[in-house]
């Protein structure tokens, strides 16, 4: 077996789509503590180090109407990585945060339409609902180095190359719903 070279954390919707996405061209393991498969490691223990991490956790919500993110913390404090990709629902300042407090390099990058449960069949334009290779575009936001880092590894998959935003200060799903909505 091939020495894996990317960890996803949390195999469920999410999760699985990415596993769709990478498992051609990348070595993977998958850790998820609540499935039980033989393909998923669920006792942290049998994790192989790897220099790439992607969290595809729950973040549930709170009666705030916050995120609970304790197990995308946990998940980050935890465990050993060079690079972190948060897939997870957090709060805009949630991964710069935690850079500071961890000093690990970690970027974001959206569930995003198509990655997630959408029934989108008659919407023109819009990515496919379940293969990530199809979707025109990927959203990555950190430091430069970090974020460089993810997108070789979806170049490797997608082919397309990147283009660049110095900062966005607009949370995407609202400029997304508003820049997108049908008539």
């Amino acid at each position: 077996m091939e020495t894996p070279q990317i960890t996803i954390y949390g195999f469920g919707y999410v999760g699985k789509t990415l596993w769709q996405f990478l498992k051609e061209h990348y070595a993977l393991q998958v850790f998820d503590p609540g499935v039980k498969n033989l393909a998923v490691k669920n006792n942290r223990e049998e994790l192989v180090d790897t220099p790439y991490a992607v969290i595809c956790v729950p973040t549930p919500p709170q009666k705030d109407g916050s995120c609970d993110i304790s197990i995308v913390e946990e998940t980050v404090k935890k465990s050993n990585h060079e690079f972190y990709l948060i897939k997870s629902t957090v709060a805009p300042g949630t991964t710069a945060r935690l850079v500071k407090e961890t000093g690990k390099k970690i970027a974001f990058s959206p569930e995003y339409l198509g990655e997630g449960k959408y029934e989108i069949p008659f919407w023109k334009d819009l990515p496919h609902p379940t293969n990530m290779k199809l979707h025109q575009f990927h959203i990555f936001g950190g430091e430069r180095e970090t974020t460089r880092k993810w997108l070789e590894i979806w170049q490797k998959v997608s082919g397309w190359g990147p283009t660049y935003a110095q900062k966005l200060t607009v949370p995407l799903p609202n400029w997304q719903n508003t820049w997108k909505t049908p008539s």
